[in-house]
């Protein structure tokens, strides 16, 4: 049976690489053939997660807010790239809402947490924010 893993983080990477976030994989999840992962699909920790999910040949599924159009429609073209690749190789991609509303990303975020049964954060310990919502909401599981 896999262990199903969500992730929820920064669009601000910082000092955040994908070779420290896999040497934290790697320590926390010696064997990766047993995980399927989920990521929101948002810019910066969530893409990176799902990339390195792809890098390593673990199944993974996107939970977007939106379809691709509006959930990418103030992105730069490098991250939409980045999304539209992934989305090629998820093993499924689901979206919360047709149309745009802020709360939608909270909706999403709850999605994430109830669908796993591990999160991995990359957070900056501020009280404020998607990432703090999340955290507190998986926190509160």
């Amino acid at each position: 049976m896999k262990k199903i893993i969500g992730c929820t983080g920064h669009r601000d990477l910082g000092k955040m690489t994908i070779e420290k976030l896999h040497n934290f994989m790697k320590r926390s999840y010696q064997d990766f053939t047993n995980l399927h992962c989920i990521s929101g699909g948002a810019v910066g920790f969530d893409i990176m997660f799902a990339e390195w999910c792809l890098s390593n040949s673990v199944p993974y599924s996107l939970y977007l807010a939106f379809p691709f159009e509006t959930h990418t429609c103030m992105w730069n073209e490098k991250d939409k790239s980045k999304l539209k690749i992934l989305i090629e190789n998820a093993q499924d991609v689901s979206h919360e809402s047709e149309e745009y509303s802020p709360k939608v990303y909270l909706q999403r975020d709850r999605k994430v947490v109830d669908n796993s049964e591990e999160m991995v954060a990359y957070w900056n310990g501020i009280n404020k924010g998607g990432t703090a919502y999340t955290v507190k909401y998986a926190n509160k599981q």
